[in-house]
C-alpha cells in the first residue's frame, strides 16, 4: 500500500493492542492545520508584522505554507508511528515482524477430498496427472498437487484437491458440488468431492498480525508457555480470531502432560476439521512442542442460550419507525455474532440493549439475564424473540 493511501487513514484510529495495553496516545508532530496556521500568525505578529486580513497576500501565503507543513508533519508523524507496534500498518508491520522472525501469514488454498471413479476396472494402472483440474462449474478451479494412481483391479481412489486461487474463495462447497472434470483423463468416468471444502484463508490482516508480533517472544522458549501455543495456533490459519489454551492446571491436574487448544474462526464460526489439522501440525512440530506435551486441538464448546426482548420507539420518530425496525433487526443479528466471536465472553443483555438503542429504539426490555461462559465455551444462540412494542411518548 502506498504511503499516500496510508496517510488517508483516520489518524485517531487506535489498535486493539493500544487499548489492551492501556498506553497513552502519542503524536510525533502536530498536524492540525488550524493550529499550524495560528502558530504562523503568532510568529508573524511577534516579529512586528501587521494585522492580517483574510484577503491579505501575506495571509494567503501563510495558507499555502500551512498546507505544505500539514502534509510534511503528517508524514513525520506517520513515519514515527510506523516504528511502534500499536500504530504500525501494512508494510511497516511487516518490517517490525521481521525483527522477531514473524512474517505475515500468506493466503492459503481451500481443500477438499475428491472421489475419482473409473468407467471400469483396468488391468493396468491409471494415472491422474498432478495439476488435473476439477470444478463446480463456476470458474473456481481445484487441482491435484501430485499424481494419483489407481492400481490395476481398483475402481476408485481418493485424493486431496486444492483451490487454485488462494484465500477463502474456495471454502464452502458442499459435498457433491465439485463434480466436473476440466481436464479429461482416459478411463476416468466421474469425480466428486466427498466433504465440504474448507481451510482456505486470506492474507493476514493488520490487527491479528499485530497480535502475533506481540506474542512472538513467547515462542522463543518453544510452545510450552500458553502465549507460545496461542502464537503458533494463530499462525496456522488467518481465519482464526481467538484461541484458548487449557493446561492440566486448568482442570485440576487431570490428564497430566496434555494441552487442549481451542480455536475459533471469524464471525464466531466453528473450525472445520481441516483447520484443526492445520493447527495440530503447527503446534506439534518437534522444534515447537515440548517432548512431554500431547496437543489436542478442539472446537470450542457451545453454551446454548436463547433470548427475547421488547423494544419501543419514540413517537417523535414515527415517520422513520420502519427504518428503525430494520436497523434493530440488523443490530440483533450483529449481537448474536458478537456474542459468539470470543471464547469466554459472558452472555450480556446490556450489550443487546446498547445495540438496539443505537439502532434508534427509545427503550428496551430484555427478558433474559447475564450468564457466565467458561473460557473454552462460546455463547451459541438457539432461538430469539424480538418484539416491537410500538410507539411511546418521548
Amino acid at each position: 500500500m502506498a504511503i499516500e493511501e496510508l496517510l488517508t487513514f483516520d489518524t485517531e484510529d487506535t489498535s486493539e493492542l493500544l487499548v489492551k495495553a492501556g498506553l497513552p496516545d502519542i503524536s510525533f508532530a502536530e498536524s492540525n492545520p488550524d493550529k499550524i496556521m495560528a502558530n504562523l500568525v503568532q510568529i508573524f505578529n511577534a516579529l512586528g508584522g501587521h494585522a492580517l486580513a483574510p484577503a491579505d497576500p501575506t495571509y494567503l501565503t501563510f495558507k499555502v505554507i500551512t498546507y505544505a507543513l500539514t502534509g510534511i508533519r503528517r508524514r513525520v508523524d506517520f513515519a514515527g508511528k510506523q516504528n511502534l507496534l500499536a500504530y504500525s500498518r501494512a508494510w511497516g508491520l511487516d518490517h517490525l515482524g521481521l525483527l522477531v522472525g514473524t512474517a505475515r501469514t500468506a493466503a492459503k488454498s481451500a481443500q477438499t477430498t475428491m472421489l475419482i471413479t473409473l468407467s471400469e476396472k483396468r488391468t493396468s494402472a491409471v494415472v491422474i496427472p498432478a495439476g488435473t483440474r476439477v470444478t463446480a462449474g463456476d470458474n473456481v478451479y481445484f487441482n491435484f498437487d501430485k499424481d494419483i494412481t489407481i492400481n490395476p483391479g481398483q475402481l476408485t481412489a481418493t485424493a486431496i484437491a486444492y483451490c487454485m486461487t488462494a484465500g477463502k474463495l474456495g471454502n464452502g462447497y458442499m459435498a457433491g458440488q465439485i463434480n466436473k472434470l476440466v481436464d479429461p483423463v482416459p478411463w476416468v468416468a466421474s469425480v466428486v468431492n466427498t466433504d465440504a471444502s474448507a481451510a482456505g484463508s486470506d492474507v493476514e490482516t493488520d490487527e491479528p498480525y499485530r497480535e502475533r508480533i506481540h506474542l512472538a517472544p513467547e515462542r522463543f522458549s518453544s510452545a510450552g508457555p500458553k502465549g507460545a501455543y496461542e502464537y503458533f495456533a494463530l499462525s496456522a490459519n488467518t481465519g482464526i480470531i481467538d484461541t484458548y489454551v487449557e493446561g492440566p492446571e486448568d482442570r485440576n491436574f487431570e490428564r497430566e502432560g496434555e494441552v487442549d487448544l481451542y480455536v475459533l474462526m471469524e464471525d464466531g464460526e466453528l473450525p472445520e476439521q481441516e483447520v484443526l489439522d492445520q493447527v495440530k501440525v503447527a503446534c506439534s512440530n518437534k522444534t515447537v512442542r515440548p517432548c512431554t506435551d500431547k496437543v489436542n486441538v478442539r472446537q470450542p464448546k457451545k453454551k446454548m442460550f436463547n433470548f427475547s426482548a421488547t423494544y419501543y420507539i419514540a413517537k417523535s420518530k414515527e415517520t422513520t419507525q420502519g427504518a428503525i425496525q430494520l436497523a434493530v433487526n440488523q443490530a440483533v443479528e450483529d449481537y448474536i455474532v458478537w456474542q459468539r466471536s470470543k471464547m469466554g465472553r459472558d452472555i450480556e443483555p446490556s450489550e443487546l440493549i446498547h445495540r438496539i438503542m443505537e439502532a434508534g429504539a427509545k427503550r428496551v426490555e430484555p427478558a433474559f439475564v447475564h450468564q457466565a461462559v467458561a473460557n473454552n465455551e462460546i455463547a451459541w444462540n438457539s432461538s430469539k424473540n424480538i418484539i416491537y412494542g410500538g410507539l411511546e411518548d418521548d
